[in-house]
């Protein structure tokens, strides 16, 4: 037998010549955005009722965080988790978000979404 034929029967592949496709990292990061966000039906249910539990942890860790006097303040402030934390909006692209408070439920790379006392889901740049 030839070589060529012996390796079609054995199956061999040569991966002398593979190449990687290159992504796109804008794509990329777009997609991984997506995964992270709720869908529309968690959304809907999500209730005030059901965070508040949250914010009461968040309060706890934040006091623990705090109560750690070997870091400057201000470094702990920006490395905190504010899932849960109860935020009033001041400043915002957006002017009809500026006075909303919620908790927050979902924080993102560049923002805040929350979960309104009448049970309202704000997910815009805050």
């Amino acid at each position: 037998m030839t070589n060529q034929n012996e390796e079609q029967r054995l199956g061999v592949l040569h991966l002398d010549k593979t190449h990687r496709c290159k992504r796109n990292p804008k794509k990329f990061r777009r997609t991984n955005f997506t995964r992270s966000a709720l869908t529309e039906e968690d959304k809907r249910a999500l209730k005030y009722e059901q965070v508040e539990p949250l914010y009461q942890m968040w309060c706890e860790y934040y006091r623990s965080l705090l109560g750690d006097q070997q870091k400057a303040p201000d470094e702990r402030m920006l490395k905190a988790d504010y899932h849960g934390a109860l935020v009033l909006v001041a400043e915002a692209h957006n002017t009809t978000m500026i006075g909303i408070v919620g908790i927050i439920v979902l924080e993102t790379r560049q923002t805040f979404q929350l979960i309104t006392k009448e049970n309202k889901y704000v997910g815009e740049w805050i």
